[in-house]
């Protein structure tokens, strides 16, 4: 029986490997490609937009090519406002850091009001999220309430934003010495998960994330997304007041936001929303 867990388990880890290896020609080109939209044209302005790795929003791997349901809506509007997205990928927290130093122009976040010192928001959100509780197959408490996973080793992203309920109960744990393993690549987090024996029991990320992590990796019969969530937010283009390249913060933010709420009426939006696995 060991045996046969184990050999699950080395089985899992070497598709998340060869997942990983397989699309990294596919990330490069996803990551440096112009949007079709600016392709030719010398009339539209770059801006540097962070597209951090945040499936399925921003997605840096997908077995499909897909860049991201984010992504896909800041190439269709922003050549409708005189900009064109030039994406760099860096970690949750260097984010901040380049956001307030102006070295990024444009980026994706919740409203919080300590942010709106160093950014402007747009008025429409261009999506919502909430935080989830992705588990093995066999996990057997219900996750209807948070208390069915507290007792249980977790496996978080460093630098993401959670409630300050769940914040407390990583920080007790890593206080008490109990397993809280904080990680880097969202991969990661699932091999952590499946690897036998296992070093985490939950993976907490935004719902959305996991859901489509589980679907993309083709592991819906080794992993769950439990139903309880929490922190359900919306998520707006936000602008750096340092930004140097956008000189009508207004007229740019009307812009977008119009083009967003056209689109967001469109059958080619419910399309897009199918895609990324959203909205279901």
């Amino acid at each position: 029986m060991l045996r046969s867990i184990h050999a699950v388990g080395e089985t899992v880890l070497i598709k998340l490997l060869r997942h990983s290896f397989a699309l990294v020609s596919t990330a490069l080109l996803v990551s440096w490609s112009q949007p079709l939209a600016a392709v030719g044209s010398s009339e539209l302005k770059p801006l540097l937009v962070n597209a951090v790795d945040w499936p399925p929003f921003f997605i840096r791997k997908s077995s499909a090519g897909l860049p991201g349901f984010a992504r896909e809506i800041l190439d269709y509007c922003l050549p409708k406002t005189g900009y064109v997205a030039r994406y760099e990928w860096l970690p949750v927290k260097r984010t901040y850091q380049y956001m307030q130093q102006g070295k990024l122009d444009l980026a994706v976040y919740s409203k919080k009001t300590e942010r709106e010192s160093y950014i402007r928001y747009g008025s429409l959100p261009m999506f919502t999220s909430e935080v989830g509780f992705a588990v093995r197959s066999d996990f057997k408490p219900d996750g209807r309430e948070l208390a069915d996973v507290k007792p249980f080793r977790f496996g978080y992203l460093a630098g993401l934003a959670l409630t300050p309920e769940l914040n407390e109960l990583l920080e007790q744990k890593r206080a008490a010495g109990r397993a809280a393993v904080e990680v880097f690549q969202l991969t990661d987090l699932f091999a952590k998960l499946l690897q036998q024996p296992a070093p985490v029991d939950v993976v907490v990320n935004s719902k959305e994330t996991l859901n489509w992590l589980i679907f993309d990796l083709g592991i819906q019969h080794q992993a769950k997304v439990l139903p309880y969530a929490v922190g359900r937010k919306s998520y707006y283009l936000t602008l750096s007041r340092k930004s140097a390249n956008v000189t009508d913060p207004e007229k740019f933010f009307q812009q977008f936001d119009a083009c967003l709420s056209d689109f967001q009426k469109q059958a080619a939006f419910n399309s897009l929303l199918r895609r990324y696995q959203l909205g279901l």
